[in-house]
């Protein structure tokens, strides 16, 4: 039992170091791009490997969410990404004399959950820190693997630490 027990610590520190270099998102877009190399619609999303994209630059996935009546209708629209958090800087080197680019990423810009903007038309923004966590049909599904996991991770560290 607590060969496997270790086993699983190991896996949960190797998903938190992968989350602190990069994430797993899906992406797609409102409308169907030009180029049918993608990125593709959300419309035809469909949790397949075509809509996956590595984001080395991000610690989150996010999902867009907006809704407008139109009439009769109510329409949707969904647009799922990495979330922006790449900060550029630029420094000036006295020595070089010349201006030299730095990249960071800015792991303060969101925090995890979901925040409506009250705009003409209302989004919903969502932000969720595990692979591929932005895929799901509701927002409020997004979360709910992400808490099991970490909660599941901290019943194992702590029921490691009293049997020991």
């Amino acid at each position: 039992m607590q060969e496997i027990l270790k086993v699983l610590l190991t896996f949960s520190h190797f998903i938190i170091i992968i989350n602190s270099e990069g994430i797993l998102c899906y992406k797609c877009t409102p409308t169907r791009e030009y180029n049918r190399a993608g990125p593709y619609p959300c419309s035809e999303f469909d949790w397949s490997e075509r809509f996956q994209v590595e984001c080395p630059k991000s610690t989150l996935c996010m999902k867009i969410t907006s809704t407008k009546v139109l009439g009769q209708n109510e329409v949707t629209i969904v647009e799922r990404d990495c979330a922006p958090q790449k900060l550029a800087a630029y420094n000036y080197n006295w020595n070089k004399k010349k201006w030299d680019s730095e990249e960071k990423i800015v792991n303060s810009a969101y925090s995890e959950g979901c925040e409506t903007q009250k705009v003409e038309i209302p989004r919903k923004y969502c932000y969720c820190g595990l692979h591929l966590c932005n895929g799901s049909e509701s927002d409020s599904k997004i979360f709910s693997s992400d808490i099991i996991l970490r909660i599941a991770g901290l019943m194992l560290c702590i029921w490691q630490n009293f049997h020991v």
